[in-house]
């Protein structure tokens, strides 16, 4: 299930950024290939003043996210 990146991305986009950290991270335990728990991720830690890590975090599971064709060129945008 995607619901929890989902939920966590929500979070983030509501300025909830620690929640949506935690949340992501969760999301992620469940299912290491929830393209959204990602993005979520990588958003908060954006969001944290973290740039650098959270494109360390998308190289580092490229392989997880890249399986998700919706969420996938959203991502690889940001990333660009």
């Amino acid at each position: 299930s995607y619901l929890y990146g989902m939920y966590a991305f929500g979070l983030g986009e509501t300025n909830m950024i620690e929640r949506a950290e935690k949340e992501a991270r969760f999301a992620l335990e469940m299912n290491p290939h929830d393209a959204w728990a990602t993005h979520a991720l990588a958003h908060a830690i954006e969001y944290a003043g973290e740039t650098s890590k959270g494109i360390d975090i998308l190289k580092e599971t490229y392989q997880d996210w890249t399986t998700c064709d919706l969420i996938k060129p959203h991502i690889d945008w940001h990333w660009a």
